[in-house]
């Protein structure tokens, strides 16, 4: 359970998110969620627990989802997205390691108190996790890590990796493994749900812009306004997400008052260069407030002004 749920589960996921620079994180926890087949799998033959004969059909329909989830335009091409396939290969193992592990818990809870049987799945996990360091040559990257990012490893582990585990084992000691794993299922619904709104990430359309940006040598992407968009005016930090690449934004959401102009507008200037297709599909996430929109005494004092917003973007967003 520890090697199967605690370490290789976890190393998977993570290497499905790595593999397409966390770019659409909701993809990779719905193609992770394939993981009822392969609970419904191990609990017929550890448990015993009978399967229907809707099952068959039924894993049949969640297989294409998955690979509408993967491939939206149903062909792949396997020189430009290999990385696509990478993640949803690990991303489908991770579905399997914590689908198995979750039946073997099941078999566990048989013996013994949820609380011991979680307490064990942590004992184990913490040593096999930092032999699998040790194998991997990653021990430089525990000294690299930062305070913030410590406390952040540390909030997760108590959330999901403590509390949420508490609840999970109490539940499943008196329900069938197969029930849970649906019941998980509101997992990739809650991930979906902070995408949108906690991160804010909006599909959008370019548009013709009036070519002031670059004239100025900071040339801007313009887009319509998606009608979802509510959050306040200003300057935020957030990224570009451009098919599987995503660029370092500096994002304008509101007029132009230095341009004597009231009604609001989109644009974001790419803090790296790109070069993007046409037709490709794009999404803007908004990660950080900077500042609200004001008007300058000049033109130059808006460009200073700028090159100090981009600055504190470029530096926010490599701390994400």
């Amino acid at each position: 359970i520890a090697f199967l749920g605690g370490v290789l589960g976890t190393v998977f996921y993570t290497t499905a998110l790595g593999k397409i620079n966390y770019i659409q994180f909701s993809v990779v926890i719905l193609l992770q969620k394939l993981q009822p087949i392969f609970v419904i799998l191990t609990a017929k033959l550890l448990l015993k627990e009978p399967i229907t004969k809707n099952y068959l059909i039924w894993a049949l329909v969640a297989m294409i989802g998955a690979y509408f989830i993967s491939f939206p335009t149903l062909s792949i091409n396997f020189q430009n997205d290999l990385p696509t396939i990478t993640a949803a290969l690990f991303a489908v193992a991770a579905a399997f390691c914590w689908g198995s592990s979750t039946s073997f818990n099941k078999y566990a809870l048989r013996k013994v108190p949820s609380e011991f049987a979680l307490a064990l799945r942590f004992l184990f996990t913490i040593p096999l996790a930092f032999i699998f360091v040790l194998f991997t040559n990653s021990t430089p990257a525990l000294t690299a890590l930062s305070n913030s990012q410590l406390s952040t490893l540390v909030l997760i582990a108590l959330s999901t990796g403590m509390v949420a585990m508490v609840i999970y084992f109490r539940g499943l000691k008196y329900t069938p493994a197969r029930l849970s794993a649906i019941a998980e299922l509101a997992w990739p619904v809650s991930a979906l749900f902070i995408g949108y709104y906690f991160f804010h990430t909006l599909p959008v359309t370019v548009v013709k812009g009036k070519g002031r940006g670059k004239k100025m040598g900071i040339p801007t992407l313009n887009f319509a306004i998606p009608k979802t968009l509510k959050l306040p005016h200003g300057v935020y930090a957030g990224w570009l997400i451009a098919g599987k690449y995503k660029y370092q934004a500096a994002i304008h959401f509101g007029p132009r008052p230095q341009f004597n102009e009231t009604d609001p507008s989109l644009e974001a200037y790419l803090l790296q260069n790109a070069i993007i297709p046409q037709n490709t599909e794009l999404q803007l996430t908004f990660s950080a407030f900077i500042r609200n929109v004001q008007k300058f005494p000049s033109v130059s004092e808006m460009l200073k002004r700028i090159a100090v917003d981009v600055k504190e973007i470029n530096k926010i967003l490599l701390q994400l």
